[in-house]
């Protein structure tokens, strides 16, 4: 078997398909080692049909601080798949793209509460002043975990 490194990036976008984790994690590495020359063929692939190589992709240009993937992430914010969304709101934070900052406050509603938590840090991270008031709504958020985020974020923001 080649080693990830020595195959083609075509190579190794087609393994972000594979039944083995090792082996899809492996290759979003060997991309991710590849730089920024990669991005344009990790978009091309941002809106596969499985969601986890959506995930992989999405991770991937995130590792990669990919800014100019950033209407792409900013897209998959609106993913069907929870572990995408996530995934772009790390990417989308780490990169600090205002663009995205709205959509991001829409997702402190999501059902799903990983990505509201997510989606607190995000805001945080963007400047999260001008999202306070945003932010202190999640203080009454019916998971345990997104309120006790909630009041953290405000602290370390200033507000009590």
């Amino acid at each position: 078997m080649t080693a990830p490194e020595a195959r083609s990036s075509a190579d190794l976008l087609s393994l972000l398909e594979s039944p083995d984790e090792r082996e899809r994690w492996e290759a979003v590495g060997a991309l991710v080692e590849r730089g920024q020359p990669v991005v344009p063929e990790l978009v091309s692939v941002i809106r596969h049909s499985d969601p986890m190589v959506r995930y992989l992709v999405v991770t991937a240009l995130g590792w990669l601080k990919a800014e100019q993937a950033g209407p792409e992430l900013i897209a998959a914010l609106g993913d069907a798949d929870a572990g995408v969304r996530y995934a772009a709101l790390v990417a989308i934070a780490e990169m600090k793209l205002e663009a995205g900052a709205e959509r991001i406050a829409c997702l402190l509603e999501d059902p799903d509460p990983e990505v509201r938590g997510a989606a607190l840090v995000a805001l945080a991270r963007m400047g999260g002043r001008r999202y306070a008031e945003a932010i202190g709504q999640r203080l009454s958020d019916k998971s345990a975990e997104v309120r006790e985020l909630a009041r953290a974020t405000l602290a370390n923001l200033g507000h009590r």
